[in-house]
Order: C-alpha cells, then sequence, then structure tokens
C-alpha cells in the first residue's frame, strides 16, 4: 500500500493522524536534520499500521515534509 505522509518536525509530541484514507500528518519531536526526522517516521508508522520496520519503506520526498511510503506485507491500520 501507497501512503502519502506530511511530516512535521519538531512538534511537541510523536503523533499520527489520519487525515485521508491514503493520507496521514505524522508529528515527530526529532528535527529534520541528518535524517532524524524520517527515521523517527519510519518507525512511527511501522508502530501505526503494526508491522516490522522492515516493512516500510521511504519511495519519495526524503528531505520534503510531503513523503510518499510504501507498506508492504499485511498491516493492520490503527482506527
Amino acid at each position: 500500500m501507497l501512503i502519502r505522509i506530511k511530516v512535521q518536525a519538531k512538534a511537541k509530541k510523536d503523533n499520527v493522524i489520519l487525515q485521508t484514507k491514503d493520507k496521514l500528518l505524522v508529528q515527530t519531536k526529532e528535527p529534520a536534520k541528518q535524517g532524524r526526522a524520517n527515521r523517527r517516521v519510519h518507525l512511527l508508522l511501522a508502530n501505526y499500521f503494526h508491522v516490522s520496520p522492515k516493512k516500510v519503506k521511504l519511495i519519495r520526498g526524503g528531505t520534503q515534509p510531503n513523503k510518499l511510503f510504501e507498506i508492504y506485507g499485511d498491516y493492520h491500520q490503527e482506527d
């Protein structure tokens, strides 16, 4: 499954918010420096979809706030 992500770095807390069926807002406390925010978003998405971090892949947007991730395998989305 492909999922569009809007990342808000340096937020007050880590949070994943469903905006539409295929778009999420991911807030992270990590700064957008040296890939720290991307690594945290990667783990937050794995936790959100209940999959191993190995099944989450950044497809596009490595240095941008708007990103495209792919979730592989069987996943379960939180409500």
